[in-house]
């Protein structure tokens, strides 16, 4: 008999001992019993120290095995992330199936209707040069310089002779005017989808097809990181720079940088495309550790859009109304041109604040710090955090008036005001909410592609890479986007928002325009999207970070303590606080309330660690946990490298 140490899909780091009497191989699936289930397993050592006395036998070993290297990237991602090992195994095998998949057998190869201009040709060149030495590549290109044209053809060259591609998205529901325009330009290639909406059927057939080394591009959410695939050629992650990449929930981890980790790993190239890549990521480019390559004109020929900035100091707008004169003639103009324009805020609903006008009393959510959101078309108050949600009220809580008013626009209110202003203009929402899944998604596309839609009015799920051949026009009701707050990454969360979604306008045949409302018209950032100039922007942005001692020349984390006692919480942070590391080139600041210091119930301070480059923020946060043990009462929660600071 044979001891060998069992990984299982469940909390915590420890291996567990089990015999048998077959052979088994690390990275094997086994089925073992454990207390009183039977649960999925992989060998993840096939010695041990343990004595054969009273340990459990495997009940049954799978042909099915892990690849050394991809059990070197799960491990890989617990260590950086600080997640429990046993739950990273739980991310890659929940799609675990003996069921057969289907045979994606590989056809010849055929031209592609792929044609590059001489610029993306000597794009490719760069990127294929590259892709040879395994390194990490950033395509860099204006909105509409056909960056995905370029890492189509490298993805085509790459698995000619077979093999297997991912390509992560940032919003997967957005997925069908992608697969469309790919299944046209690689006709003889499978490509799948994988995100949280496939049946299970599908799910365990295309976990199977990766892991037995079929040859498919995968689509997918961050979540397709995790695939087991055994023959994969090339990593891809489009719109790099977009926060949805990092999970904050559960198992916290940023997916652009766990792809580049696994490229590392398993000698896989990596390609990141933006066109306004994160700072860290340039940051990358610049020291070489990155390679950029750089599209610097529009694929059509067409001009980028005209910018325009529009003063809303100086306009002189009625009560509730947030359209301004400039805007609402330039919209004018272009439905009597029969095309369609954009109308961007990024506040769903009807307004972010409900208030009594006689004691200023807010509704607020019972179990979050934060303001109900008022939606008119639901007739009801929602808390956008924990999902809570009440019907409107018509008589405050502390004065009982019922002077009840409804301040600052959300996109139903912005809706509201155009259907006054054009009755005859067909208009549209779309918002995370509204177009949830792919087939809401692919309803509202396809209305907007054969021009059933006149005016589109959306939040920041339009900014994400989407071409609207007859959309000329975008405007930007807050151009401000409350870039003054506390999160180090506001200024560029900022310049990526407003820069994407203008550049969803005029891509087709003729220059497009763009307006920003602005209050603050002497903004740095918007003028360097307006000159297009946005490496002025990430000049000065290094500059700042530098000078601040923030990322990418620190390192941050955040420990993040919940309970749903606040005296309670207080006296385990203050406890914490006893033990905190006194370090050179280390600074820790709190325990202080976390922005949102109600969540969902619970209580939240929070620990904000700063570190040099060179220092393991890992190794000073596991020590200093183990000298404090946690009540059962108290959650901890730990976000290297936070995007999140609310």
């Amino acid at each position: 008999m044979q001891v060998v140490e069992i990984l299982l899909p469940i909390r915590g780091n420890k291996t567990f001992a089990y015999q048998t009497s077959s052979s088994v191989e690390k990275g094997q699936f086994v089925l073992v019993p454990f207390r009183n289930k039977k649960l999925l397993g992989i060998v993840w050592q096939t010695t041990s120290q343990f004595k054969k006395d009273s340990i459990k036998e495997i009940i049954q070993i799978y042909e099915y095995k892990l690849k050394d290297s991809f059990l070197e990237f799960l491990k890989g991602v617990a260590e950086y992330n600080m997640i429990e090992l046993g739950i990273v195994l739980k991310m890659t095998i929940n799609a675990f199936s003996t069921r057969e998949s289907s045979n994606y057998i590989h056809q010849a190869n055929c031209p592609s209707p792929i044609s590059l201009s001489e610029e993306q040709s000597n794009a490719f060149k760069d990127l294929l040069r590259n892709a040879k030495d395994s390194l990490v590549s950033v395509i860099e290109g204006i909105t509409g310089s056909g960056k995905t044209l370029v890492y189509l053809k490298l993805i085509e060259e790459l698995i000619k002779d077979g093999g297997q591609a991912l390509i992560l998205l940032p919003e997967i529901a957005l997925t069908t005017q992608i697969m469309q325009r790919f299944t046209e330009l690689l006709p003889q290639t499978t490509i799948l989808q994988w995100h949280s909406g496939l049946t299970p059927k599908k799910r365990q057939e295309l976990w199977q097809t990766s892991l037995k080394g079929g040859d498919v591009i995968v689509i997918g959410a961050r979540s397709a990181l995790f695939l087991p695939f055994t023959n994969l050629k090339v990593l891809i992650i489009d719109e790099e720079h977009d926060s949805s990449f990092k999970q904050e929930e559960g198992a916290i981890y940023n997916a652009r940088d766990m792809t580049v980790l696994r490229g590392k790993i398993e000698n896989i190239p990596v390609v990141l495309s933006s066109a306004t890549p994160a700072i860290e990521t340039i940051y990358n480019y610049k020291i070489d550790k990155y390679k950029k390559i750089q599209l610097n004109s529009r694929f059509s020929g067409v001009l980028l859009p005209d910018i325009k900035i529009i003063d809303m100091t100086e306009e002189n707008l009625p009560k509730n109304q947030f359209i301004s004169s400039t805007l609402r003639q330039a919209l004018e103009n272009n439905l009597n041109n029969a095309k369609q324009s954009l109308i961007f805020l990024n506040r769903k609903g009807y307004a972010p604040i409900t208030l009594c006008a006689k004691c200023g009393t807010k509704s607020s959510c019972p179990h979050c710090s934060s303001y109900l959101v008022f939606h008119k078309n639901k007739s009801s108050l929602e808390c956008h955090y924990c999902g809570y949600k009440t019907n409107v009220i018509t008589e405050c809580s502390n004065c009982h008036s019922k002077n009840i008013v409804f301040f600052g626009p959300g996109v139903e209110k912005i809706e509201e005001e155009l259907n006054k202003l054009f009755p005859a203009a067909r208009l549209a929402i779309a918002t995370s909410e509204t177009i949830a899944n792919q087939k809401s998604a692919a309803e509202l596309l396809k209305k907007i592609s054969n021009h059933e839609i006149d005016i589109i009015i959306g939040t920041q799920i339009l900014a994400k890479g989407l071409d609207f051949k007859l959309l000329q026009l975008v405007g930007v009701i807050d151009a401000d986007c409350n870039y003054t707050s506390g999160d180090i990454r506001a200024h560029e969360r900022m310049h990526q928002l407003l820069s994407q979604v203008a550049g969803r306008a005029g891509r087709a045949n003729e220059q497009g325009q763009v307006f920003l409302q602005t209050y603050e018209p002497n903004n740095h950032i918007l003028h360097s999207i307006i000159n297009n100039n946005q490496n002025a922007f990430f000049e000065a942005e290094l500059h700042d970070r530098e000078a601040s001692n923030t990322p990418p020349f620190s390192r941050i984390a955040i420990i993040t303590l919940s309970c749903r006692q606040e005296n309670r919480l207080l006296e385990f942070a203050y406890k914490m606080s006893d033990t905190m590391p006194n370090l050179e080139n280390l600074t820790v600041l709190g325990p202080s309330s976390a922005p949102l210091s109600l969540l969902r119930g619970n209580y939240r301070y929070r620990f904000i660690l700063r570190a040099k480059k060179n220092i393991s923020i890992q190794k000073i946060i596991t020590h200093w946990l183990a000298q404090v043990e946690a009540p059962h009462y108290i959650k901890i929660k730990i976000d290297i490298d936070p995007y999140n600071f609310s």
